[in-house]
């Protein structure tokens, strides 16, 4: 049984919550938690939940939110543990946050088990750099399987992506074929789209390690253009 939750509040004097709240809501047979339409504050329905065979979990934000919520990294984390999923626990997407990459690094290094990952229309705090963000993703998911980063920015720098998938399998070129140093990685599967742009094209898909691990690698590529509107 899938569960789909898209609006949640409480009122603290009713005599149940503070039980709910201390002892939580079981959801024993639950393989699949939606979250939909959430805004920040809600988020901490997480706290009250408590679901041990769970395999994903989909957060999507309210669309053009930009009201960055702190606690995140907290509420998730500790609803993981208290889960007790991390035998389970395989597919992550997360959809409209506007958050700070260092909390969402802290937030995902502490998931190592995830084989999937999706990232969608996410805005990072421009105090702060993706970089950081990959170069968790590198060393604190070695699991990982298939990475979705959708409707990045058209700005978005494609050099800390290029960096993950080239120490994902690193390689060197002999006679015009690469050798790779390393067996055969767990990653799998890369798909990127870009939002709507009057300006700039996408060459990720154009890219040398893309086109190695394409052709050798085993790694299934799914890279959008970016769509021009006049």
């Amino acid at each position: 049984m899938d569960s789909t939750a898209t609006f949640w509040s409480y009122d603290c004097d009713q005599p149940d919550t503070e039980r709910l709240l201390t002892s939580g809501l079981l959801l024993p047979k639950v393989p699949t938690l939606r979250l939909q339409n959430v805004c920040p504050p809600s988020i901490d329905i997480l706290f009250v939940l408590k679901a041990p065979q769970l395999v994903e979990l989909d957060i999507d934000f309210q669309p053009d939110d930009d009201d960055v919520d702190w606690e995140f990294s907290q509420v998730l984390l500790s609803f993981v543990e208290r889960s007790k999923c991390e035998a389970t626990l395989r597919f992550f997407h997360l959809r409209y946050a506007f958050i700070r990459a260092e909390e969402l690094a802290t937030t995902v290094s502490h998931l190592p088990f995830l084989t999937h990952l999706t990232l969608e229309d996410i805005i990072m705090d421009t105090r702060t750099s993706h970089v950081s963000f990959f170069r968790m993703l590198l060393l604190q998911l070695p699991n990982l399987e298939a990475l979705e980063l959708l409707e990045l920015q058209p700005d978005y720098s494609n050099y800390p992506l290029l960096d993950f998938l080239d120490s994902r399998r690193p390689y060197f070129l002999e006679d015009g074929e690469p050798v790779f140093t390393n067996p055969q990685a767990t990653f799998k599967r890369l798909k990127v789209t870009y939002q709507t742009t009057r300006k700039r094209k996408q060459w990720l898909d154009e890219s040398g390690v893309v086109e190695v691990l394409r052709k050798w690698g085993g790694v299934s590529f799914d890279i959008g253009p970016i769509i021009y509107v006049d």
